[in-house]
């Protein structure tokens, strides 16, 4: 499949990359996001490997804390415990200075590992030249205002920085499918583009993910849950996820 995706301009991530065992901020900038197998499921390992490389931990009112612990499950109250595939997006994009990186950490995988519950990302250099090669120019997406709906309120925030380096988005809240060139809508073009382009990455039990989230959209797709009928509940992928600066 990758075959049938590939494109000089694109630089996809070596596998020789996937041994690392600390935060490369090369490779961050390169390719947007960096992935560390095995590296364990303690959140105190995580926050204390964050913090050891000097980062600051992004703390937030509505978790209490820094840390997000999560789980796909049938009664879902937030998009993160979704079974349906989540928009491409960047986390905390309608505060000003959203945190720069994300830290996903799989606890446990989809129960349909590795055809479900993978992460998706793509990068904002491979997007933006994916969306020129549709005919659409760099001034008109740096003039785009996407209108997002959140708790009855509505807001306007440009799609791109004026030097195109980096991204706000959350296509789960935009409203305005904007028309472009030849009736291209930039919500399905987004989407759709991402989907063509973007990098496919399957977590297991310990793996660690870091996005760059100034420079890269990312998305989980479709996952599963299993019954245990000894607990007599569903059970689902679960994950860590910690922001950092």
């Amino acid at each position: 499949m990758r075959d049938l995706l590939q494109d000089k301009n694109i630089t996809y991530f070596p596998s020789r990359l996937q041994m690392q065992s600390k935060i490369d901020r090369k490779v961050l900038d390169k390719f947007g996001f960096q992935i560390l197998r095995n590296f364990g499921t303690s959140s105190e390992k995580l926050k204390n490997f964050i913090m050891g490389y000097g980062y600051r931990l992004f703390y937030t009112e509505s978790l209490n804390g820094w840390l997000h612990t999560f789980e796909t499950q049938t009664d879902a109250t937030e998009l993160s415990e979704e079974l349906e595939p989540g928009g491409f997006h960047t986390d905390f994009m309608f505060q000003k200075e959203p945190p720069r990186y994300i830290a996903l950490q799989c606890i446990k995988p989809d129960p349909k590992y590795p055809l479900y519950g993978r992460n998706q990302v793509v990068k904002i250099d491979n997007l933006i030249n994916a969306i020129t090669k549709c005919g659409v120019g760099k001034d008109q997406l740096r003039e785009l205002q996407i209108e997002y709906v959140l708790n009855g309120k509505i807001y306007k925030q440009n799609l791109f920085d004026d030097d195109l380096k980096s991204i706000k988005y959350h296509q789960k809240f935009a409203s305005n499918n904007i028309v472009l060139n030849d009736d291209l809508k930039i919500i399905e073009l987004i989407n759709n583009l991402s989907l063509s382009i973007c990098e496919d990455i399957v977590l297991k039990s310990g793996d660690l993910l870091l996005i760059d989230n100034h420079t890269t959209l990312h998305r989980r797709s479709e996952c599963s849950v299993r019954y245990d009928f000894e607990k007599r509940i569903f059970e689902g992928r679960k994950m860590n996820s910690a922001r950092f600066n």
